[in-house]
């Protein structure tokens, strides 16, 4: 990859600079010739306006926007946006340079109230994200507090992606039974009001109460739905295939009852009627201190299951510290990868133990009159070491991977050199990654994950600390589990990645915030250690990161596993894409910052207890995006359960949906998806493709970009034709944008090679192709190709915009610094 060099540009640019062109020619005639073109600003793009930083002087926005600006000193920029509950505000500094001392502030007001802000993000050096949680009339304030910087503001909707219905809520009740409160007035009613009223309703009343209470059942559902003027949510006598599947009707018709009850004159209040146990609670000193397991309902998981020594979760990591107190007796043999021995030992230096903590929260010493508790109980850890400080070769974590799935390793011959872990692990954790797009490559990593998952592992993965959707490695594979990060307000951490990969959201922390308030940071407590003098003293502390959060997901599935041994990898896809063990948090049904919802640990116990888990589908990739060039798409769609659901397929009229040959509409498998712009104006449509069947309902979004996109803006861009020989800058055109598009025209060009190329300068230092500028190139940035003059050439098109970066030049292209004249 070749570093992006800066082009310096005059404080004035003539319309076309006239420099010696002296290039090298390609024979014939040596011209000169005219090369004119267009470019398109990418849709959804605009730029910042100076301002003097004032509420009534802010600038409007409609998401989705992608926003470059540039903040110097105290200054400020205001932005005024209707956004509804769960968008997504990014802020980035694209700047290395710049980011390592600047400071940025981004705080979101209501608009009716600018005392507070709602929500404030301070001090961000690089990037960070804020979710809203209502509908409202909002100002953004993008704020320099040091240094000047280029800065980057992502506003986007919340996904619209609805999933089947799930329970309707996580706590417990019994079917058919509801508590309704008579408003009679002063006088409580009479016993003969009440059951007049549970006669009108169609309702059995079992017993009422001096204060006006009844305790009421259903004990024909479909009748009391006639009374209350319900229609049915299914025909009577219609055959749910499962004991699940009519304990889950059963459940969310008892919720329609206690809604038309509420919803009867007459009524002070109705609910179901819930159930409360006992719950257990470990007798480990510190665990009163781990809010982030009351958060996912661990104590109510842990009166069903405690867990069992037979599961066995892998943690893939710097390594354990086998002599800490609170781990002793939990490891099962693991290996090293790093120094390949079978000591995978945390070493401390450099890892910050890190494996060490998130091998505290699968499954720290339980009950145990020490330390703090581990979400799996009695499970059994196997400390797999394969990253050397902070940092892993994918090699070596590739042939960790296969090594704690019981995969033997083997050399180019077949011999085997190492075998795989014997028992195996049931799971694995995977608290790292990298960033970047991989597309659909075979690669090491994506290979290993496969073999695991094919031989039964679970995998788990953190999403990453990016605050983008940016997808990270191995989190966003196909099949493993990513999981992003709340705070103890179950909301989105500041720094939690996210986007169409997530499958659930477990606490990862925040040490900025002490909520409870306990006078600690609300970060997660676990099993830690510090290192005195080259001693290593063992002990507990806390700490955040999506990298806390994947352990708690880990620790349920454990759990799952301990009531339901034979728990396969697609049975648990199956619980999670249904919602059964999951509070759904954000926008209903699937989205893009919790995917599924919060884990709940005790619906999952109670979910795999279930003899047969619901089917549902589930299509890869969760959300489809064309840019300007893309027309088609592939996804694949997938039952986990045992039934066949055949989905009946709905798309929008400029989206076609069409089966592999010899597969029908509605099989699982691979589908291509294609696009129709012809009929669209130009902007970002956003719409969905449903997937529907009997029990349940599943939709994919997909978004298309549509040029020229007449609201969007890249700024003034500075197009520039380069020698392809000697990267030496020929001419340059200054441009601004009128309608989505700027035209430009160089004339007196000689016969040559040339490369095309534009960059907006937002800090206006005459440097173009600074990280955060609009940039573009011909016909792409990704694919630069060569522009071979020998006549006039008309109608060159690209696409600039700040979605364009960050890139890679090709190898035969890289930009070199060039002074102009």
């Amino acid at each position: 990859m070749h570093r992006m060099k800066r082009v310096l540009l005059p404080t004035l640019i003539a319309v076309c600079c006239a420099l010696a062109w002296g290039c090298g020619g390609d024979g014939g005639d040596p011209g000169p010739f005219t090369l004119s073109g267009t470019i398109y600003s990418a849709a959804g793009n605009a730029v910042a306006l100076e301002t003097d930083g004032t509420f009534e002087s802010a600038q409007a926005i409609t998401p989705p926007v992608i926003l470059g600006g540039y903040v110097n000193g105290q200054g400020r920029h205001v932005f005024k946006a209707h956004l509804p509950a769960h968008a997504v505000i990014r802020l980035a500094l694209p700047d290395p340079t710049a980011s390592g001392s600047a400071k940025v502030l981004l705080d979101l007001y209501e608009q009716e109230n600018t005392r507070e802000p709602v929500a404030s993000l301070r001090n961000v050096a690089q990037t960070a994200a804020l979710v809203t949680e209502v509908d409202g009339d909002y100002y953004i304030v993008v704020r320099a507090v040091s240094r000047s910087t280029i800065y980057r503001l992502i506003v986007d909707r919340p996904p619209a992606m609805v999933s089947g219905a799930g329970l309707g809520g996580q706590a417990e009740f019994v079917p058919g039974e509801v508590l309704v409160k008579l408003d009679a007035g002063a006088a409580p009613p009479t016993a003969r009001a009440m059951s007049g009223f549970a006669r009108d309703a169609g309702l059995h009343m079992v017993r009422g109460s001096r204060n006006g209470w009844m305790r009421l059942r259903a004990e024909d559902m479909q009748a009391a739905f006639e009374r209350l003027g319900v229609a049915p949510r299914r025909t009577p006598g219609q055959d749910l295939r499962s004991g699940a599947q009519r304990r889950r009707q059963e459940q969310q018709d008892t919720l329609r009852l206690v809604r038309a009850l509420q919803a009867r004159p007459g009524v002070r209040h109705a609910q179901p009627n819930y159930i409360h146990r006992t719950f257990f609670e470990p007798n480990d000193p510190l665990y009163p201190l781990q809010w982030h397991y009351e958060l996912i309902n661990l104590p109510a998981a842990w009166v069903h299951t405690q867990g069992d020594a037979s599961v066995i979760v892998a943690v893939i990591d710097t390594g354990v510290l086998p002599d800490h107190p609170d781990l002793q007796g939990k490891l099962v043999a693991g290996y090293d990868f790093v120094d390949m021995d079978d000591n995978p030992e945390d070493p401390g230096r450099g890892t910050g133990f890190h494996g060490t903590h998130v091998a505290g929260t699968v499954a720290a010493a339980f009950d145990n009159a020490l330390g703090v508790a581990g979400a799996g109980g009695h499970t059994r850890i196997m400390p797999v070491r394969a990253l050397d400080g902070n940092s892993g070769k994918e090699s070596v974590i590739a042939m960790a991977i296969l090594w704690a799935a019981g995969i033997d390793l083997v050399d180019g011959d077949g011999n085997v050199i190492l075998p795989g872990a014997d028992p195996r692990a049931d799971i694995i954790n995977m608290s790292f990654g990298s960033q970047g797009e991989r597309g659909e490559l075979e690669d090491a990593l994506r290979d290993a994950v496969r073999e695991a998952r094919a031989a039964g592992v679970i995998l788990i993965a953190a999403a990453g600390n990016a605050a983008s959707d940016t997808p990270t490695y191995p989190a966003a594979l196909e099949k493993v589990i990513s999981v992003s990060a709340v705070d103890a307000y179950a909301r989105l951490t500041y720094y939690s990645s996210f986007g169409p990969t997530i499958a659930l959201a477990a606490p990862g922390g925040n040490l900025n915030t002490d909520s409870q308030p306990d006078s600690y940071a609300d970060g997660v407590l676990s099993t830690w250690a510090r290192s005195e003098g080259g001693t290593i003293v063992h002990g507990y502390g806390y700490s955040q990161g999506t990298s806390m959060a994947a352990p708690h997901v880990a620790g349920a599935a454990a759990l799952m596993k301990a009531v339901r041994p034979g728990m396969t990898p697609d049975e648990l896809d199956g619980f999670i894409a249904s919602g059964a063990m999951t509070a759904d948090l954000g926008p209903a049904g699937r989205d893009d910052l919790f995917g599924h919802g919060l884990i709940d640990a005790h619906a999952a116990v109670v979910a795999a207890a279930e003899t047969n888990p619901p089917a549902h589908l589930t299509v890869t990739p969760a959300a489809l995006r064309f840019d300007a060039d893309a027309t088609v798409a592939q996804i694949y769609l997938r039952v986990v359960g045992s039934e066949a659901l055949n989905p009946a397929v709905g798309t929008p009229p400029w989206v076609a949906v069409e089966p592999s040959s010899g597969q029908e509409t509605g099989d699982p498998g691979q589908y291509q998806v294609m696009v129709e712009r012809s009929g669209l104006e130009g902007g970002i449509h956003t719409d969905v493709i449903e997937f529907v069947w009997p029990a349940g309902k599943l939709t994919l979004p997909v978004t298309v970009d549509v040029l020229p996109d007449p609201d969007s803006s890249a700024g003034t861009q500075y197009v520039l034709l380069l020698n392809a020989d000697t990267q030496e800058l020929v001419a340059v055109q200054a441009v601004a944008p009128h309608s989505g598009r700027y035209d430009f025209t160089f004339t007196g060009v000689p016969a040559g090679a040339y490369y095309l190329r534009a960059s907006s300068d937002l800090n206006n230092d005459g440097f173009v192709f600074d990280p955060g500028e609009a940039v573009g190139g011909y016909p792409s940035l990704e694919n630069a190709q060569r522009i071979h003059v020998q006549s006039d050439l008309a109608g060159l098109q690209f696409v600039t915009g700040f979605n364009q970066w960050p890139f890679m030049w090709p190898a035969d292209a890289p930009l070199d610094a060039l002074r102009l004249p």
